[in-house]
């Protein structure tokens, strides 16, 4: 369920440090500031919708979808999900406003801001590309 928002994600990521690049000649600053685990704190998760929008999803599911992948497989990626919404780590967006601010206002803002990561997500997600297939699988997709 995450893949879509990790492609979309990371393609504007990239189209950012593209961006960068070509506008570097005419002095125009392009700053990426990400965001990570604010998902309560910006109200793009209500509770009430994404329970409503699973259920329509559960109740109006293809035959052909249900006997391929299993209800017990869906139950499982909604939980998996509903736990990651859960673990958002912040209800306060002032720290990304604040590196906002930062990124606007200074005269040599950094490239990149990584606002509310952990060492650990960074690892996780940042760094796993660059481990073994076979090894990162094993971890990821327990």
């Amino acid at each position: 369920m995450a893949g879509a928002y990790s492609m979309t994600k990371a393609a504007v990521e990239f189209f950012s440090d593209a961006l960068r690049h070509e506008m570097h000649k005419w002095g125009v600053n392009v700053v990426i500031v990400e965001p990570a685990s604010f998902a309560t704190a910006t109200g793009i998760v209500v509770e009430k919708v994404y329970n409503k929008y699973m259920e329509d999803l559960r109740n109006n599911m293809e035959e052909a979808v249900k006997g391929d992948y299993g209800m017990e497989y869906f139950d499982l990626k909604v939980k998996q999900l509903s736990a990651m919404i859960d673990n958002c780590h912040s209800k306060d967006p002032s720290p990304v406003v604040a590196v906002m601010v930062d990124a606007v206002t200074l005269t040599t803002p950094s490239h990149r801001y990584l606002v509310g990561s952990s060492f650990e997500d960074y690892v996780t997600w940042m760094w796993l590309g660059y481990f073994p297939t076979r090894w990162t699988d094993s971890t990821v997709l327990t």
